[in-house]
């Protein structure tokens, strides 16, 4: 017969594994960016079921003419950056700083001092318990 402790043990790497597993059906959440550098106007979207969706949110959402698409991304964050001339970078990952990491990182190798413009989470809803879902602009 098993000691206890080993039982424990079995028992809690079935439950771990039940976790994993059932983490693995989650339904992914897609989130995009939208920019006009020429008016700085911006949109984002997230929580959306598609990439399309969330596209089309984040263009409906900037509302101006020149608005274009300049991040798609899944269950994480997304940013996007610009400097000077025409410089700019998107980026994601699950946490919003190296999100922003990510844009400016790009930016800056297109040459300039480079500013986060816009960032959003993408809603992986198990992120949000661990660490707060923001969402917003950086201006």
């Amino acid at each position: 017969m098993p000691a206890s402790g080993t039982r424990t043990g079995v028992t809690n790497m079935a439950a771990l594994w039940i976790l994993v597993s059932s983490l693995l059906l989650l339904p992914s959440f897609y989130g995009a960016i939208a920019y006009d550098r020429q008016s700085g106007a911006y949109g984002f979207a997230y929580d959306q079921p598609s990439p399309v969706a969330a596209g089309r949110r984040a263009l409906d959402k900037c509302g101006s003419p020149g608005c274009t698409l300049v991040l798609e991304f899944v269950d994480g964050c997304g940013a996007y950056a610009t400097g000077p001339n025409a410089a700019a970078g998107a980026g994601s990952d699950y946490t919003r700083t190296t999100a922003e990491d990510r844009a400016l990182a790009q930016c800056r190798s297109a040459g300039g001092n480079c500013q986060v413009k816009v960032w959003t989470n993408g809603g992986l809803p198990l992120l949000c318990i661990v660490a707060p879902c923001e969402r917003g602009v950086a201006a």
